[in-house]
């Protein structure tokens, strides 16, 4: 993928980018306006790679122990509670966009994405941990783009 992960404290992103140590910062829009990382980058790629998925954590076994109907309840009010977080954020979104035009950001939503998903849809099967078919699911949360399919567990 030509890209490099280099961690940096998020108190240093700014000048780190600034520096040239890194040439770009992997936050939502909000935390990169917030923190005014567009004043140090005037171009944004908008990747969506970044999904909020709020909802309930708890240990599996505790959760299928559960009575059916308790846990029907959890999931359903998991999806409203999701639903109603994301929306004000996406909403927001187009706001902060349009803020940063005016400010002299320039925005970019045709970045290859499908690329990067099929360059990287091997990672779900890299995390022996982590749960068999998870990539179907992630790939099935809403987006306007198609989605890469996915490979391996």
């Amino acid at each position: 993928m030509a890209a490099r992960f280099t961690q940096v404290a998020r108190g240093e992103v700014c000048s780190a980018l600034s520096a040239g140590v890194v040439d770009d910062a992997g936050t939502p829009l909000v935390s990169t306006y917030g923190a005014k990382l567009q004043e140090t980058r005037k171009t944004i790629l908008l990747t969506g790679h970044f999904k909020g998925v709020p909802g309930p954590m708890m240990n599996i076994e505790v959760f299928a122990a559960l009575p059916q109907h308790t846990r029907i309840i959890l999931n359903e009010e998991a999806v409203r509670t999701g639903t109603f977080m994301t929306n004000p954020v996406s909403n927001g979104q187009e706001e902060l966009i349009a803020k940063s035009v005016a400010e002299g950001v320039t925005f970019s939503r045709d970045v290859g994405v499908a690329g990067f998903e099929l360059a990287t849809t091997d990672v779900y099967t890299q995390f022996p941990d982590w749960s068999d078919g998870l990539c179907a699911p992630v790939r099935k949360l809403p987006d306007t783009r198609a989605r890469a399919p996915c490979s391996g567990p």
